[in-house]
């Protein structure tokens, strides 16, 4: 019986060979020139990819020769999947075909990501059988939503172009004039291509790609985001409570000798009253809220009293004169809170589910890092910024509790481990590939070390939060070099950016769930685009990474399977308070200071329980 059931199974397998060997015999090959960077000699070359399609099921086989690094073949099945995501017309033939792609060199290539772009620009045309321009060749990356991204080595691989005789050269939105750290001057590509003969043109997602190279428009209607009524509902009404508790909180200050707080544990003294000053920065924050509130923003509204309600408890631990033991009492008490709480955080069992533990674990690990850093600044004698860090610290475990409810009251089902740590693994890579570009072109900006909380989480087994904060990291990178390749204004760019998150979310909610942590950032993001634009690009950029989750959770498992979800898009009451304490205030300076900082100097670091997280500056006024 055994060998019976031996031959069989050899029997099923060489006819699965035969069946797929067939299949690409007999199937139409779809041919497009790569251009690349020589490992050895540092200089342009090209390349062949190569795709052939049969009936399937969406899944991608590689073949390369010769061998190219891990990541490439990593970087070729993301962006198929990418590409066909992001493209609702060609979805459904992406899902009912199987792809072959195959990479020919005569050189070893650096490996990376900017093959992407024209990986994804192949399996859309094989996809939808259209004819491809051999006459022209796109570089770059391919980022959620169907962005291209920024790569290195541009100058070089426009020679290559030149040297094989391509007629036109696509590369990534913003780079025309960006140069590396190492040249004393930008290189105009539009105008070095025109005296090599080669035709230069920026393009800023799949859809302009697509329309150079196979001559047709995918681009979509474009659709607004239909808002879960529940959501708006419950959020309006807990908004109302947080800014009304932002009330409440300024009127215990009142009747307050606020001007009797010693100067040197104020945050800085330049010669007028600093505590009034924080309290008319946390009444404008109040004001800004209800105006939110107002327009129907009410994230941005609960956002918004939040951060006001930080600068008021700020003033209050001020106000209280409290001491540097007791302060650091405080301190280690929450410290313990921290390590009781974080054992009782579950699993994931949805996407939407995914991104709220993620969101669990950051808040985490930021207060402990805050304790961390506000323990330091009370030894050294700086009780101001000790004392923000404390009281911030408390608001982020407040924070990290209101989501932990909504998860255990969800009874969220632990998700298929194998398919997890994947997603794991592809996230880190793309956000590392992405802070590597970054380095290139200012070195010191964003240090690898922003990676150190997923590398622990992918040790701890903890892939739904390493999928999470891999995003993150990515997303930083992503705002970063699309800052640096904007140049002065960063209006085209937020707003660019957020159409292609909108667009992702509508997609997402079209699948039966809402997204509530991504609509909660685009509109935030939408908020700030006109008064914070460095911001507004950071929070649009979380929006859309967050937003495409599921192309790294592929799974026919129960839980995180896009199939199996939709029972119900709003989550209970509890995880909605959550969303009220604390998004905005942490990071609505995060990139504030990117069109400035393009020389920074190394950023400093502290080592908290084993996992060196990057340290964060102090936000002392809005």
């Amino acid at each position: 019986m055994a060998k019976i059931r031996a031959l069989l199974a050899v029997a099923v397998i060489l006819a699965l060979c035969a069946s797929l060997a067939g299949a690409q015999k007999n199937s139409q090959e779809y041919h497009l020139k790569l251009l690349a960077v020589s490992e050895e000699l540092d200089k342009g070359l090209t390349a062949d990819l190569f795709v052939t399609v049969a009936p399937g099921s969406g899944n991608v086989f590689i073949e390369t020769d010769p061998a190219t690094k891990l990541d490439t073949r990593i970087s070729t099945k993301l962006a198929k999947e990418i590409a066909c995501e992001s493209l609702p017309q060609v979805t459904a033939k992406c899902d009912k075909t199987d792809f072959f792609f195959r990479i020919e060199a005569n050189a070893s290539l650096i490996g990376g990501p900017s093959a992407g772009a024209a990986a994804a620009v192949l399996a859309i045309a094989a996809a939808d059988n259209a004819s491809i321009d051999q006459s022209v060749a796109v570089t770059g990356t391919i980022n959620s939503g169907g962005l291209i991204g920024e790569v290195g080595g541009l100058k070089e691989k426009v020679d290559a172009a030149a040297s094989y005789g391509l007629n036109t050269v696509l590369i990534p939105l913003g780079e025309r004039h960006l140069k590396a750290s190492n040249q004393t001057e930008a290189v105009d590509l539009v105008a070095y291509g025109r005296s090599r003969g080669v035709r230069v043109i920026e393009v800023g997602d799949l859809n302009e790609a697509l329309l150079y190279i196979t001559g047709r428009n995918y681009s979509a209607e474009h659709q607004d985001i239909e808002i879960d009524k529940s959501y708006s509902e419950i959020m309006n009404e807990l908004a109302s409570e947080l800014c009304q508790r932002s009330h409440e909180l300024a009127s215990r200050l009142e009747g307050k000798n606020l001007s009797a707080i010693p100067r040197e544990r104020l945050p800085y003294d330049d010669g007028f009253d600093v505590a009034s000053r924080i309290l008319d920065s946390a009444r404008n924050l109040t004001r800004d809220g209800l105006a939110e509130q107002q327009s129907r923003n009410y994230y941005s509204a609960a956002s918004f009293c939040f951060g006001a309600n930080v600068r008021y408890g700020y003033l209050s631990l001020l106000e209280s004169n409290l001491t540097g033991d007791a302060a650091m009492r405080q301190l280690n008490s929450t410290l313990d809170e921290i390590e009781m709480f974080e054992e009782g955080i579950p699993e994931a069992g949805t996407l939407s589910a995914l991104q709220v533990r993620g969101t669990v674990k950051e808040r985490i690990d930021e207060a402990r890092q805050l304790l961390s850093e506000s323990a330091l600044d009370l030894e050294r004698g700086m009780e101001s910024d000790g004392l923000y860090k404390l009281a911030f610290a408390r608001e982020r475990l407040g924070s990290a509790g209101s989501w932990n409810r909504f998860l255990v009251s969800s009874g969220a089902r632990s998700s298929s481990p194998a398919s997890l740590r994947e997603g794991c693994m592809v996230r880190i890579q793309e956000a590392e590939e992405h802070i590597h570009y970054l380095e290139l072109f200012v070195p010191g900006l964003l240090k690898s070390t922003e990676m150190s909380p997923s590398y622990a989480y992918m040790r701890e087994g903890d892939y739904s939060a390493c999928i999470f904060r891999a995003s993150l990291s990515k997303a930083k990178a992503n705002a970063m070099l699309s800052a640096l390749g904007s140049g002065s204004g960063l209006t085209g760019t937020v707003q660019r950016k957020l159409a292609a998150a909108r667009e992702s979310i509508v997609r997402q909610t079209g699948r039966g769930e809402f997204p509530l942590v991504s609509y909660s950032y685009y509109e935030y993001a939408g908020t700030l685009s006109i008064t914070d634009q460095p911001s507004a690009l950071l929070f649009a950029e979380y929006a859309l990474e967050l937003s495409n989750l599921q192309i790294y959770l592929k799974t026919d498992e129960p839980g995180l399977s896009p199939e199996k979800q939709g029972q119900g898009s709003v989550a209970p009451l509890s995880f909605f308070a959550a969303i009220l304490i604390g998004f905005a205030v942490g990071a609505t300076t995060a990139l504030a200071a990117i069109l400035a900082k393009r020389a920074l100097g190394r950023k400093r670091q502290v080592v908290v329980l084993n996992r060196k997280l990057p340290r964060k500056k102090p936000i002392r006024q809005a």
